[in-house]
């Protein structure tokens, strides 16, 4: 990609000091993007070595210059993540090319991530419908549970309740499982 960018190059042909020589000082900046032209419209005055030079004029010229690449460094930390929380490989950032005077939005990727302070909590629930289809009982996969007394029993099938909502028994636990209403019923 190639950028079409521009100088401001300044000419100072009046030089004020004391004897009345003149002296002429050119003056060029770096090159910049022309949409920010006015950040760089050059001082009215220009002292150098103690000699103040006033300004005769201005101009823009047209330059091209190779593309480059600026890094970006931007760290985020996210707080109380979850297992199931996903963590964005891009995000976008805005920065600065201090070659070109210009302030952009750019995507940067994840390169590297650190976990920290890993815990259980046991605040963490998750709601499961079943279904009333007129059966003694409620599938889960190839599974019918009966439902004896008020609590469901899900135990050894705990895996397959996380898998529902995506969920690793590694990140996860199924502690108990309790009724919050009757059966959804289709008719």
């Amino acid at each position: 990609m190639t950028y079409r960018l521009s100088e401001i190059r300044t000419e100072v042909v009046k030089e004020e000091q004391a004897g009345g020589g003149e002296e002429m000082l050119e003056v060029t900046s770096s090159p910049f993007l022309k949409d920010v032209a006015e950040k760089y419209k050059p001082e009215e005055t220009y002292e150098k070595d103690g000699v103040v030079y006033r300004l005769d004029g201005s101009w823009i010229e047209e330059m091209a210059i190779p593309a480059h690449e600026v890094p970006v460094t931007e760290e985020v930390v996210y707080e109380a993540v979850e297992a199931l929380d996903r963590i964005p490989s891009k995000i976008s950032v805005t920065m600065t090319d201090e070659g070109m005077g210009q302030e952009m939005k750019v995507v940067a990727a994840d390169d590297r991530q650190e976990l920290g302070d890993e815990r259980w909590e046991d605040t963490f629930s998750f709601p499961v419908t079943f279904h009333e289809h007129g059966l003694e009982g409620y599938w889960l996969g190839a599974k019918v549970f009966t439902l004896e007394g008020d609590v469901p029993d899900f135990a050894g099938y705990e895996r397959e309740l996380l898998a529902l909502i995506e969920a690793s028994d590694e990140d996860y636990q199924v502690d108990s499982v309790s009724w919050d209403g009757e059966a959804y019923d289709l008719s």
